[in-house]
């Protein structure tokens, strides 16, 4: 890896990247001016998994694949990323070690933005901060495995994800301690800023915690992980999963991109909801509910 100064064509590829383009002109120039240039070689790795992240990169040129390895050693490739695709910005928003490897396949040019000079930004234009913490919704949930695949969460490993909606992700999840199979549902980052999103979350598990039925999975707890609250829901969803759906708002099951090639097979048993007051396509308060899908 070398690094030299940022090639002024650069900051169109900056400017035209997600999520940059979502920002402001004089916001944009600012931090092109804090970038510098790293090339690196086919093999190399930008990113190594476990390790506390230093600095975002936007690719310029070449290809690299991000290669998830879980608990259990094994190698899953979560994507391929080309010109324009942002890398690093789960460390830099959650703070914590990188949750993948992000290695050359070709020969690679990269913009790098370093945490400090990030965190000074940030600490100025808030905004930074949001469309990354987007970015980061945006890429969990997506698929039956993500960032957080075979990652040990509080005494949870996580298994898989079973679907998102607009409020949240939920994964299947092992707890380590008995072996039983739980449901982690995961507030979505997307609403890590927005006032009220954490006492939402929680008075979601209050609400939840005292109902007894067979359609609803009892709560086991909540834990803060990850720059957001996760939600412990009892065995009976994740005995469920294969033929359940977790709702939360209107849920969408991930794509199995990357443990098979075909899709889930359609549940006609039952479903675990959350039914929603919303404004617009805002969900704006929640409570359960438990019903038979159709």
């Amino acid at each position: 890896m070398t690094e030299h100064p940022s090639d002024p064509d650069a900051r169109a590829v900056l400017q035209e990247s997600e999520p940059f383009q979502a920002l402001r002109d004089k916001l944009v120039d600012q931090v092109f001016a804090r970038t510098r240039e790293r090339r690196y070689e086919s093999g190399e790795v930008l990113i190594h998994q476990g390790v506390q992240g230093d600095a975002l990169l936007v690719l310029v040129d070449g290809t690299v694949r991000v290669v998830l390895h879980d608990d259990t050693g094994r190698e899953l490739m979560l994507a391929r990323s080309k010109r324009g695709a942002v890398v690093g910005e789960m460390s830099l928003i959650t703070q914590g070690p990188a949750t993948a490897d992000v290695v050359a396949e070709t020969p690679v040019r990269a913009l790098v933005l370093t945490a400090s000079d990030f965190n000074e930004l940030a600490s100025r234009n808030p905004e930074l901060t949001i469309v990354l913490t987007n970015l980061v919704a945006d890429r969990l949930g997506r698929d039956l495995v993500d960032g957080l695949g075979g990652k040990t969460l509080s005494g949870y490993r996580i298994e898989r994800c079973l679907g998102r909606g607009g409020m949240a992700v939920v994964y299947e999840a092992t707890e380590l301690e008995t072996g039983e199979r739980v449901a982690l549902k995961m507030m979505s980052h997307r609403l890590v800023y927005q006032p009220g999103a954490f006492s939402r979350f929680e008075r979601e598990a209050r609400i939840v915690e005292p109902l007894a039925h067979p359609n609803i999975a009892r709560l086991r707890g909540h834990f803060p992980a990850f720059r957001t609250e996760f939600i412990v829901m009892g065995s009976a969803t994740a005995r469920r999963s294969r033929s359940c759906s977790i709702v939360s708002g209107r849920f969408r099951s991930a794509r199995p991109s990357v443990c098979s090639g075909s899709s889930h097979p359609r549940s006609s048993s039952c479903t675990l909801t959350t039914s929603c007051t919303s404004t617009s396509s805002r969900v704006t308060s929640c409570s359960p509910t438990a019903g038979r899908s159709s």
